[in-house]
């Protein structure tokens, strides 16, 4: 480690001393070196604006410690090609044969090409006369039919069968491609796809929900949450119910059931919710979603429909409906499991509530 330290002193020794040096020594101006041997080509074939250029460096030497550098330029030019232009007209190579038929049957043709190179036409010339290749027909005699023939069967297990249990079927294919038919061959002979038995062990007895003397219930367990519902906006009645974690699991969608059922009857009372207004300065929002939620009263649900009508100097009207409901059917006869039933009726307290709130975008 220390000899590691030692080294980088000597070196930041070595380069500070040679800077002081550097200082102290005399500029150094540029020089030439000679103009290259070759000069470039030149960038016309004719005509009178024909240049080229050539080369040199300013190395010898280059410019040190504050010297000047070369004085005039890198380069030189030169003229060249400078003499009319005299078009070249295009001349055919030889001729070069096809190297086969260009059908095995129903006729083809074969025969020779050359290409206009010898040479190229420029400067204007006249591109090469006559025709580029010769052809004449060969294999004339009809192509022999070939008859289709099925590729082998996909693989079944990787089908999805239509029913999990108590027998379903699944399909199995195959394509006409090995080969296609051609030249008015025959069509593969058989059904393309077959049809399979699968899954056909029995089904379990399938779980379902029940009506009880007691409640409705799921015939699914798992824990429940005892919890009470508040009365609150575009929500029920006050009531007690619970809620089955495990119907996701077993049941095979959410839901919850009423813990108490009483009987079959329509509430007397009911949760007003009024029209209400807003005012938009500039400009009425149809699709404007206002909402007012007071103090709902037992056995109530709310509902709200559609968007809020324009009205005039830029007042927008809701309407608002409210849900008379049932609750939940006791007894053996047959019962919705939905936990409320009823029917809309419109609200009929004229008196608007005026508010003024900003738009929605």
């Amino acid at each position: 480690m220390h000899g590691h330290w030692i080294l980088l002193g000597v070196i930041s020794a070595a380069l500070t001393f040679d800077y002081i040096h550097a200082q102290e020594r005399e500029p150094v101006d540029g020089g030439w070196s000679n103009w290259n041997s070759f000069w470039a080509g030149c960038n016309r074939q004719c005509g009178d604006n024909g240049t080229q250029i050539r080369k040199r460096k300013c190395t010898k030497p280059a410019p040190k410690y504050g010297g000047k550098p070369c004085e005039g330029l890198s380069y030189e030019r030169r003229p060249c090609n400078r003499f009319p232009c005299v078009p070249v007209d295009g001349q055919w190579g030889p001729w070069v044969d096809y190297p086969r038929c260009s059908k095995s049957c129903n006729g083809g043709t074969e025969g020779r090409y050359r290409v206009c190179n010898r040479p190229r036409p420029k400067l204007g010339g006249k591109q090469c006369e006559g025709p580029r290749s010769e052809l004449t027909p060969c294999n004339t005699q009809p192509c022999p039919p070939i008859d289709g023939g099925w590729s082998s069967w996909t693989n079944p297990d990787l089908a999805m069968c239509s029913v999990s249990c108590g027998g379903g079927w699944k399909t199995r294919k195959r394509w006409c491609v090995k080969p296609r038919p051609l030249n008015g061959g025959q069509k593969c002979q058989g059904e393309g796809r077959e049809t399979l038995s699968c899954n056909t062990q029995p089904c379990e007895e399938p779980k379902r929900r029940t009506i009880s003397n007691e409640c409705i219930e799921c015939l699914c367990r798992g824990p429940w949450d005892q919890k009470n519902w508040g009365c609150e906006a575009a929500a029920a009645a006050n009531n007690k119910y619970r809620i089955s974690t495990s119907f996701y699991i077993d049941c095979g969608k959410p839901g919850w059931n009423y813990e108490e059922c009483v009987a079959n009857e329509e509430c007397s009372k009911h949760c007003i919710r009024r029209y209400m207004w807003k005012y938009v300065p500039r400009k009425c929002y149809p699709n404007f979603n206002a909402r007012e939620a007071p103090e709902c009263e037992d056995y109530a649900r709310f509902h709200y429909y559609g968007p809020a009508g324009c009205g005039t100097a830029g007042m927008a009207r809701v309407n608002k409906f409210v849900r008379r409901v049932k609750r939940c059917v006791t007894g053996d006869e047959n019962a919705s499991l939905r936990p409320w039933e009823g029917h809309d009726i419109p609200f009929k307290n004229p008196k608007p509530i005026r508010r003024t709130t900003t738009p929605r975008k």
